[in-house]
């Protein structure tokens, strides 16, 4: 079996989480509920008014009893986290190593699925060819304009060429 110590491990974690919680719990209820001895109270030197002591210890020890509550709850929450955490990354590991030793599929996929792309170092697109020629349909294209020489470059231009595109010369015609 893999992974059988961090399965001890969250379990320890687990029953040190139950162990914090009722141990903090039961000391803070006998911090409530056993009273002081009020008489000691003078042999160290603390000369309090008793009603003043009664006060002021009795807010104290709600405070550390609220205290250890908290304390308890957060610890407690705390271990029991840790101990999900590793349970879950064991669960991780060995889905994905049962998974990866598994056997392939003894029928093949359903019709719905698409077929595997290919790796992009096997795939070639296809050649792409020109577009078709567009039927003409009966319509004949008119005729080229007739071209002359410029006077100056010998550059082609069309009737109505007020200069040359080439030199810039200004055509006679």
């Amino acid at each position: 079996m893999r992974f059988s110590l961090f399965r001890v491990v969250s379990g320890v974690l687990q029953f040190f989480a139950w162990v914090w919680m009722i141990l903090l719990l039961v000391a803070g209820i006998i911090i409530v509920a056993v009273p002081i001895p009020w008489e000691s109270l003078n042999y160290y030197g603390m000369d309090y008014n008793l009603q003043m002591g009664l006060y002021i210890f009795g807010w104290a020890r709600w405070g550390v009893f609220v205290g250890m509550i908290v304390s308890a709850l957060i610890g407690w929450a705390a271990l029991m986290a840790i101990a999900g955490m590793l349970r879950l990354l064991i669960s991780i590991e060995t889905n994905t190593y049962q998974s990866a030793n598994r056997a392939p599929l003894a029928y093949p996929p359903p019709a719905y699925m698409a077929p595997p792309m290919p790796s992009p170092s096997v795939y070639t697109p296809p050649p792409i060819s020109p577009p078709p020629a567009a039927p003409t349909l009966g319509i004949v294209p008119p005729p080229a304009a007739p071209t002359f020489p410029c006077s100056n470059c010998g550059a082609e231009l069309l009737p109505g060429d007020k200069f040359c595109q080439n030199c810039g010369a200004k055509t006679t015609t």
